[in-house]
């Protein structure tokens, strides 16, 4: 849609590296959507209103992994989109992913269009 913002969404990220935050917070921004961003998924669990969050984004590899809070969220009944980054993907791990319900995939490093692209296709 021509780079357009669909429309403005909440965006919480989870990621345990503070330039990766700072990062997908300044990128998120720049699309227009209002990010939050969180260093621990236990933090973000029970720190955050889920009511207001339109998509998760969160690292695989963290003390709770990204999967991992996905199933939290499922478990409170909390049904957002989630989107997995991770470092370390191949087609056995991206087909895992995918049977627990996480609706995007990105590996890193991932181009800004990607990240756009995932984005307006979830929200």
């Amino acid at each position: 849609m021509g780079g357009r913002v669909l429309r403005v969404a909440t965006i919480l990220v989870v990621d345990d590296e503070e330039t990766i935050r700072r990062v997908m917070g300044r990128l998120l921004d720049a699309f227009g959507h209002e990010p939050i961003l969180f260093a621990s998924a236990q933090a973000a669990l029970d720190e955050v209103d889920f009511g207001r969050i339109d998509l998760v984004i969160s690292d695989l590899q963290m003390p709770m992994p990204g999967d991992v809070f996905a199933q939290a969220l499922k478990k409170r009944g909390i049904d957002i989109p989630v989107i997995i980054l991770t470092g370390d993907l191949d087609e056995d791990k991206t087909e895992w992913l995918k049977s627990l319900g996480i609706a995007g995939i990105l590996a890193k490093p991932f181009a800004t269009n990607d990240l756009r692209s995932e984005i307006d296709r979830l929200i």
